[in-house]
């Protein structure tokens, strides 16, 4: 890097290989390194399941398919740290002292707030939904409740990318904030005449738009849209 702080076009694309080259080769270790204790990962998951339900492997190659599979999302988990620290490291030569805190918080409360919400699936939802799946449901006592263990592992899998993202809204609620896109001061005013929509919003033809009166905010995205002359005008 030059005296004065500048850097060619060259130079960045060489520090941005040098940092691609860093993620892959920590994604390779943490494959293999996975792949050794994949069967504790399945231990892991079939976990919550045991008691409700049997596992089985319907295809040949369905068993060493998920121990691939759970290994490689387990090596994901991995080096997702550390391609947000190489981002984190790309970018800091040119951000302000203010935007360099602003994205380290970023990354520190996401990877957070995603674990906070796995735990709470693995702790608290999945044993719940699956035993609610299987015993809660009453009649037709005479039904075995087994399950593909890939079945079972898709199911576990999606649930947690599901909670994770969703605990990671209070975060995109703050960058949208910060963006300027959502406005905090407009807001209320805006979800208070959206829960009128569903009563007052009319298509030009006459017909109703079908919008739900207890989903504010995707109703107060479309507030945005509509002409005044289709919402029904209440002091807010």
């Amino acid at each position: 890097m030059p005296d004065d702080g500048n850097m060619t076009l060259t130079g960045h694309l060489k520090e941005l290989r040098n940092r691609l080259i860093v993620c892959a080769v920590v994604f390779v270790a943490a494959v293999v390194v996975t792949l050794a204790y994949a069967d504790r990962l399945i231990d892991l998951l079939t976990a919550m399941g045991q008691g409700f339900y049997t596992f089985v492997s319907i295809a040949p190659q369905e068993k060493l398919m998920q121990y691939f599979r759970v290994s490689l999302l387990a090596a994901v988990v991995v080096t997702v740290p550390v391609a947000l620290y190489q981002v984190y490291a790309f970018a800091k030569p040119g951000l302000k002292k203010s935007e360099t805190f602003f994205l380290k918080l970023v990354i520190l409360l996401g990877l957070a707030l995603f674990v906070v919400g796995v735990m709470f699936a693995y702790k608290l939802m999945m044993p719940f939904m699956l035993r609610f799946l299987s015993t809660g449901i009453e009649g037709a006592d005479y039904i075995q409740t087994t399950t593909s263990i890939e079945s079972y592992v898709s199911l576990c899998l999606t649930m947690f990318i599901i909670f994770g993202c969703v605990f990671e809204m209070p975060l995109v609620t703050i960058i949208l904030s910060k963006m300027g896109i959502a406005n905090p001061e407009i807001l209320p005013g805006r979800c208070h005449r959206a829960h009128l929509l569903h009563r007052s919003c009319r298509h030009p033809a006459g017909h109703r738009v079908p919008v739900h009166g207890g989903y504010p905010h995707g109703a107060a995205l479309l507030c945005q849209h509509l002409p005044e002359r289709h919402l029904l005008q209440a002091p807010l």
